[in-house]
């Protein structure tokens, strides 16, 4: 199954605050993959939290590695979509500014969805660049994301052949000298194992960068192969009542047996099935268990 993009949405704004209200992508339904990049201005990224159920971090307490007293960091989450809400609150205590990035994807694996490890770089005076990343699964989708120490201005182009999740470019977390910029992007098609994604275009100051590798969810089909009817001998003594796939009109009270085939395509997760019958006079409605 193709990874698709859903929607994305984003809160920050140019004035300190502790807390920011992010809303749920548009579009989102049960299965969608929810990926929650989360920066601060000062760098104080281990006491970040959004509410409700995240797992991870998967990435946590990334900095840019700048002079003291507060380098900017990031740290990232993720769901698998249930019933969400309109929004989540992302919180910092200690944060001097806060802002956040949350992107959906639609056709992920919902049980591994994050393909392999999450790489990270640093790094200062250049362009924000994404580190290399050895994804497993062919289908897989590639997101980077990169925040640098400035406040806005600061981002003017996505790595070349990635989209940019908005028109919107880089947010805003806070203004004066501990600011934070912060961008992602995706490429649902990479061209090589491993990916090596291309530098953001951006301010040379110190930023820091991660690469996630998404994994599709694997597509399968199944589907009744076959049935036939047998008398009531033993299993290996049974007479067949007609040929394979032919409906057979049996008398009330007539024991039988059946037997029914199945044919499945691709790597399915762990499913089951059941036998039902009904009368030929019964309604479709009206099909029941076998005991």
């Amino acid at each position: 199954m193709a990874i698709a993009f859903r929607s994305a949405t984003e809160a920050g704004t140019a004035v300190a605050a502790t807390t920011q209200v992010i809303n749920v992508p548009a579009g989102v339904v049960a299965d969608d993959l929810l990926l929650l990049f989360i920066g601060t201005a000062d760098g104080d990224t281990g006491s970040v939290s959004p509410s409700g159920t995240w797992q991870g971090p998967i990435v946590n307490n990334l900095n840019t590695g700048g002079a003291a007293p507060s380098p900017p960091g990031m740290s990232v989450y993720w769901r698998i979509a249930a019933s969400e809400p309109a929004s989540y609150t992302i919180t910092d205590t200690e944060s001097s500014g806060i802002a956040g990035q949350m992107l959906a994807f639609s056709g992920v694996d919902t049980t591994t969805p994050i393909d392999v490890t999450t790489t990270t770089a640093q790094g200062d005076s250049t362009n924000a660049d994404p580190p290399s990343i050895d994804y497993l699964d062919a289908g897989a989708a590639i997101v980077v994301a990169a925040f640098w120490d400035s406040a806005g201005g600061d981002y003017t182009a996505v790595p070349s052949g990635y989209t940019s999740p908005d028109t919107l470019g880089d947010i805003v977390g806070n203004g004066g000298g501990n600011g934070l910029s912060l961008a992602t992007a995706y490429d649902l098609t990479p061209a090589a194992d491993p990916e090596n994604p291309p530098a953001f275009t951006s301010a040379t100051e110190q930023w820091g960068a991660v690469t996630v590798a998404l994994r599709p969810a694997v597509a399968y089909t199944t589907e009744q192969d076959s049935f036939r009817f047998y008398d009531d001998g033993t299993e290996s003594g049974s007479t067949a009542l007609e040929a394979q796939n032919i409906d057979l009109s049996i008398a009330r009270e007539t024991t039988f047996h059946v037997r029914v085939g199945g044919q499945m395509t691709g790597d399915a997760p762990a499913i089951s099935a059941e036998l039902q019958y009904k009368e030929t006079a019964d309604a479709a409605s009206e099909w029941r268990k076998v005991p």
